[in-house]
């Protein structure tokens, strides 16, 4: 059911924030956050939380060569991070409330340059999914947390796949359609301009003819 969910929209957003939601209803977490990579990836940005808070007391951005995020990156499993983390406490937010924290990468894709259907540039990069419970009875994370956790983010990462090659798609559909337009428009330019100069020729052509037809008739009524 909570795989089911988060695969109902082909949209990136509605998927991370559908994902954090059921993850958070599932496992009665205390907060859940997605960090992705920048452009140049140079740092790990906070992109969806499912906790509102002030920003004042949280970080927005993580370096890609933290200790964590290259941990995590390396592994397919999901890790728990230690209590002095950086990652753990930017996705936790009110640490005094907040218990063990997890996370695990989701692979992503980026696509581009559709040709006859098929991307001709697939990148593949990682996206981190953090998990945080409650600070309750000392809480840990159980086997079948995690189990649920590797599950989820698997189908997280085949969903957010499919809408990455949607929303590329349909970019280029968008790109060919506006190219077709701008062909048409100039289609249209160069065919008024041909008749303009048609039109332009015919005058000049009647107007020289005319002047010859009566030098001749003015000849012809003095003969």
């Amino acid at each position: 059911m909570l795989t089911q969910e988060i695969r109902k929209s082909l949209d990136k957003h509605n998927i991370l924030y559908t994902t954090l939601v059921e993850l958070s209803k599932t496992l009665d977490l205390h907060n859940c956050a997605v960090w992705m990579p920048n452009g140049s990836r140079t740092v790990m940005n906070l992109t969806h939380e499912l906790k509102v808070r002030s920003s004042s007391n949280r970080s927005f951005s993580i370096p890609i060569n933290d200790p964590d995020v290259s941990e995590i990156k390396a592994s397919k499993g999901v890790r728990i991070l230690r209590p002095d983390s950086a990652l753990g406490a930017a996705s936790s937010g009110d640490s005094e409330n907040s218990g063990a924290i997890a996370a695990i990468r989701m692979p992503m894709l980026w696509v581009s340059n559709f040709k006859g259907g098929t991307p001709e540039l697939v990148d593949t990069f990682y996206a981190i999914l953090v998990l945080v419970l409650p600070f309750v009875n000392s809480r840990t994370w159980s086997y079948q947390e995690l189990e649920i956790v590797e599950v989820v983010a698997d189908q997280v990462a085949v969903a957010l796949s499919h809408a990455a090659v949607l929303e590329e798609s349909q970019l280029t559909t968008e790109k060919l359609a506006e190219q077709n337009r701008a062909l048409q428009q100039a289609a249209k330019e160069n065919a008024m301009m041909a008749s303009q100069a048609r039109n332009s020729f015919q005058k000049v052509m009647s107007h020289g003819l005319r002047r010859p037809m009566h030098s001749i008739l003015g000849l012809i009524s003095i003969l």
